[in-house]
Parts: structure tokens; sequence; C-alpha cells
């Protein structure tokens, strides 16, 4: 083999993993981005992290793990419905005949309407992302507000430390998005060339990235790292009373965000609390715990 021609394939391999690896770097690092605001949005941090900062890249690659990690439960859990069925079906011949004859009507009907097709996709999307996707919005300011959404279901995700249940509600998400997308390829492939395809195709595809945006925002508020360290003792300037409690809930670079629980007879105080780095010389960790947690059952005390 002339050697020019293995430098030259050797050449094109290396800039296609370069631009592989950028184009990676660059979406987890956009993931990160979405996760790590949003999480900070519902806490009640309001803290200057720099554009590029390390935490975003950070965040993004553990909901990247976090994503392929529910993959296999996700199919999972489809292999445990698919050989139901197919159990189902070998025991009721009539069942599975009737099955098969409405999946034939459906993709009879799939291929001759499949503008409807594009139009049911949008319908699905629009309604998943405004009941389920989007309710998320709803979580901010928890630390100092004290006030939870009024859907007891993402109140309830925000309160449990069940992994069970959150790999479980995330997977859910994730079916939702590969559904949607799913139907997208079938359209792109059976439809006609024609304006209303063009805008049926275009606009089922936007709601597809707005569904992959929630995804990351979803997982920061919901799912993401909601333990704090219950600590012992603040700064040198700032001693700790016998009716407080204090965790740490930010470490930026140079200062450090304490949540801060003043509990007294008549009333109950919570209050954020940000020092320098240099004041804290010692952080004395006593336990972990649940962050919205601590604010729910402080709420309910009162």
């Amino acid at each position: 083999m002339d050697f020019k021609n293995v430098i030259e394939k050797t050449s094109k391999d290396v800039s296609s993993w370069a631009a592989i690896i950028a184009v990676g770097s660059s979406l987890t690092y956009l993931l990160g981005y979405l996760s790590l605001r949003f999480h900070l949005t519902a806490i009640g941090i309001w803290t200057d992290i720099s554009l590029f900062d390390e935490k975003y890249f950070f965040e993004g690659a553990k909901f990247s793990i976090y994503f392929l990690y529910s993959l296999p439960i996700l199919f999972s859990i489809l292999l445990l419905f698919y050989l139901l069925f197919y159990i189902l079906s070998r025991l009721f011949k009539n069942l599975r005949e009737h099955i098969n004859e409405y999946f034939l009507l459906i993709k009879n009907y799939c291929r001759n309407n499949p503008n409807n097709l594009a139009l049911m996709g949008i319908i699905w999307s629009i309604i998943v992302i405004q009941i389920v996707m989007r309710q998320c919005f709803t979580v901010q300011n928890i630390i100092t507000s004290g006030i939870f959404p009024d859907a007891i279901w993402l109140t309830n995700l925000l309160l449990t430390d069940n992994e069970t249940i959150l790999i479980l509600y995330f997977s859910g998400l994730i079916f939702v998005w590969i559904f949607s997308f799913s139907l997208l390829i079938i359209f792109i492939k059976i439809a006609q060339q024609s304006l209303a395809a063009l805008i049926l195709k275009w606009s089922f595809f936007l709601l597809i990235i707005i569904e992959f945006i929630l995804l990351p925002i979803n997982y920061g508020i919901l799912i993401g790292d909601k333990s704090a360290p219950r600590i012992n003792t603040l700064g040198e300037n700032r001693v700790l009373q016998p009716n407080e409690k204090a965790w740490l809930v930010w470490e930026a670079n140079d200062s450090l965000t304490y949540f801060v629980l003043t509990r007294t007879d008549k009333e109950e105080k919570r209050e954020l609390i940000t020092l320098p780095r240099k004041d804290v010389k010692i952080i004395d960790i006593i336990s972990e715990d649940n962050i919205f947690g601590v604010v729910h059952n402080a709420r309910v005390k009162k």
C-alpha cells in the first residue's frame, strides 16, 4: 500500500473523529448548561456562573450517563410488554387476530393519509409537553419560598429518594421522545411532496426538539443531585445558633452558599447565606439530606 495514501486516509480519519468529539463535547456542554441552570433555579440560587465553566460539562456528562443508563431499563420494560402480548396472543388466538387486523388498519390509514399521521403526532407531542414535560417549570425558588407545585405527583418526585421511581419516570420521558421521533421518521418516508406536508414535517420536528431540550431540564430539576450536606458550622463570622440548622447547597469558585433554617416558637425563617470561601476554614458535615424534603418537612411542621 502506498505510504502517501495511508497518511491521507489517517488524516481524514483523525479529522472525522476530531469533528465527532467536538460536536459531542458541545452537546454535552449544552445539556449540562440546561440541567444545572434549571436545577439552581428550582432551588432558588441566583449565582453568577461563567458561561464557560467546567461544571456545565460535568453536569452534561452526568445527564448523558443517566440517559444511557435509562435506555436498557426502558427496553427491558418494552420487552416485558412484548412478552406479555406474545403469551396472550398464544393463549387467545382470536385476540391475536383482532390485534393484527387493528394494526393493519392503522398501517393502511397512515399510508393513505400521511398528513393525518403527522397531525396526530403533533397533537400527541403538544399534549405530552403541556401536561407532563413542562410541569417542571412550576418548580422555582423552593428554598426561600417554601412553595411546592400544585401537582401532587410532581411534589412526590421532588421529595422521593427512591431511585426506581425516578428512573421509571425518566425512562417514560425518553419513551415519549423516541415514540415522537419514530412517528416523524415514518411520516418523512411516506409523506407526499406538498406544502402542507412540509409545514407539518417542520412543525413536528420543532416539537421533537423541544421534547429533547426538556429532558435535561426535567433531569436537573426533578432527578439531579437533590442531596445537600448538613453542616455543623458556617464561617468564622457566622456562628450557628442552637435553633438553627444549615445545609451547604452550592459551591462556587470563590464562595459557598448555605441554606439556614431558623425555628422559634412563633415563626420559621428560611434564608440563603453566601460566604467568601476564604472565610470558611472547615466544613463539618453531619449528614446528607434531600434539600426539598428539608424545606417540605419544615413547612409541614410550621
